[in-house]
């Protein structure tokens, strides 16, 4: 674990480039190291034979030209291992080469993290040094801000937009279906509101005849009662007169009498 942490720390503080071409190439440079470094077999006779004896630790090489040969080391290492595998096909490995093995790929892992991270960082700090929007005149630069802004194009978005316009076709006919079931609805439910509004004019007119009617019989039934009140009046008259007209003949056949006997 402190192999590993030590190469994270090696990878991160190689790699600081500012921008433009010197940050690319020193990221594939030290992915380059890194690759290197990992897959370097451990056998001492495999070392010596692809090592090359000019670079020694004495003499470091320029940087191009050790950035070309590490291509060429990792080339031959790769042999190497093949050939190690062909000719020992049942190679048992110990519970430390194992580990050792695990080490070295999660310290690859972990590298090649940091290297992506670096990249990210660099397209970023690439594209922020670009003039923004309009005003740029390198096409390049205007195809990444484009693909920036719009997020790229992918290769299934014709067919996407061709998926898209039949569900678009068959909502609209939805649409229409949905729009002619509602106007039948509102035409029903304004037929019905019709209907109940004639309903409701033929009782209110209904109420206001037999209203009218109920006030003419009342009156009538007025005009019968006031008849008949005056002919109760005058059968009370008349009765009382007979009365007193009874009374008048008897006490005139009464005079009559007493004078007769008198």
């Amino acid at each position: 674990m402190s192999s590993q942490s030590q190469n994270a720390m090696n990878v991160s503080s190689t790699v600081s480039p500012t921008n433009g071409l010197s940050g690319s190439t020193t990221t594939i440079s030290v992915c380059i190291r890194k690759m290197q470094s990992v897959t370097t077999i451990p056998s001492s006779q495999s070392y010596q034979q692809y090592s090359s004896p000019s670079l020694s630790p004495s003499q470091s090489p320029p940087p191009m030209q050790q950035t070309l040969q590490q291509p060429n080391n990792i080339e031959a290492i790769d042999k190497n291992s093949s050939n190690t595998l062909k000719r020992n096909p049942k190679m048992e490995l110990s519970k430390t080469d194992l580990l050792k093995l695990l080490g070295h790929l999660e310290g690859e892992l972990q590298a090649r993290d940091i290297v992506i991270a670096v990249l990210k960082s660099e397209k970023l700090k690439h594209l922020l040094n670009i003039p923004y929007l309009s005003g740029t005149s390198d096409p390049h630069a205007a195809l990444a801000r484009d693909v920036v802004l719009v997020g790229g194009v992918s290769k299934y978005e014709p067919n996407q937009i061709n998926k898209q316009v039949p569900t678009l076709d068959a909502l609209i006919t939805q649409q229409r279906c949905m729009q002619h079931k509602m106007f039948k609805v509102l035409k029903e439910a304004e037929l019905r509101h019709t209907g109940v509004i004639k309903k409701l004019e033929e009782e209110k007119q209904k109420h206001e005849y037999d209203t009218a009617q109920g006030d003419d019989i009342t009156y009538e039934l007025e005009k019968e009662r006031t008849r008949l009140k005056i002919e109760l009046e005058l059968e009370n008259i008349v009765d009382y007169l007979k009365e007193n007209i009874r009374s008048i003949l008897t006490l005139g056949q009464l005079e009559q009498t007493i004078a007769y006997y008198n």
